[in-house]
């Protein structure tokens, strides 16, 4: 009795055991972890995948921005001088140039003939409500005058009495000044600012080119010009590049003084100066 009781318990036990020891050995698996697993790794590739995306979105957005900037600069609107400026400046020398140089008169009565002549041209603007039009479209603020020896433009030019092939190297002290207006140059604005400069001073002294070259003061030519894209980039036209264009030539003559007696005056006047110097 004792004995079959003792045997069914240790089959019993072993059977426990050998089932206990089958499950402890067996693997663990469990679909939970898998699964996570392979959300963690699908997630990871759309994280990396969106993160490309982004950054190929903002290269191509910062190209764009980039590529835009750069179309604006070289769209950069240029002010136009062909329906108005230039006309214009052509209307006024032929004005100017049919005007009667004054003769055997002082500096000072030189002076004030131009200046009258300036000013009807004004009245005539003023009168026709046409002293504020633009100059330009858009309009331009500033442009470079140089005051030019009508005989070096002949002695230097293409032949064809031409700005562009003027020597780059030649003196241009005291001969350029700049038209300028905050609000953009108008016709009244130029013909008010080439008169103040050219001739709104009496005394001879205030131009020494005019007196060195000339007797008497300045008597006006013609207008000249260069403007934009006749050369290639970086080029020099007449002593300018194509990103210093306009300018406008405002070209003279008058009565010469003769080369010897220059020399000698100056000559003198350099022995005046030492003689004061001395004393």
């Amino acid at each position: 009795m004792d004995s079959s009781v003792n045997v069914t318990i240790q089959l019993t036990s072993s059977e426990q055991r050998t089932e206990a020891e089958v499950h402890s050995q067996a693997p663990s698996t469990s679909t939970t972890d898998i699964s996570d697993a392979g959300q963690t790794t699908d997630d990871q590739q759309d994280t990396d995948a969106t993160s490309n995306l982004d950054v190929e979105l903002r290269s191509d957005e910062e190209a764009g921005e980039e590529a835009d900037e750069e179309s604006d600069t070289e769209s950069e609107i240029v002010p136009d001088w062909k329906p108005v400026g230039f006309p214009f400046l052509r209307q006024c020398g032929d004005t100017l140039a049919s005007t009667p140089a004054p003769s055997a008169i002082s500096f000072a009565e030189h002076q004030r003939h131009w200046r009258d002549r300036f000013n009807q041209m004004l009245s005539t603007l003023e009168f026709a409500n046409d002293a504020s039009t633009q100059l330009t479209d858009p309009p331009t603020h500033k442009v470079e005058v140089e005051i030019l020896d009508h005989a070096e433009l002949d002695q230097h030019g293409c032949g064809l009495h031409c700005p562009c092939d003027l020597d780059d190297a030649r003196n241009v002290a005291d001969k350029i000044f700049v038209l300028s207006s905050e609000s953009g140059l108008t016709k009244g604005d130029v013909l008010r600012q080439l008169r103040d400069h050219v001739y709104g001073n009496d005394d001879e002294g205030s131009y020494p080119w005019a007196r060195d070259t000339f007797v008497g003061g300045l008597d006006f030519k013609t207008f000249n010009w260069l403007s934009y894209g006749q050369a290639p980039a970086g080029a020099y036209r007449g002593g300018r590049r194509d990103e210093e264009l306009p300018c406008v030539f405002f070209e003279v003559d008058g009565k010469r003084k003769e080369v010897g007696k220059a020399a000698d005056e100056e000559s003198a006047s350099h022995g005046k100066t030492d003689a004061v110097e001395e004393a």
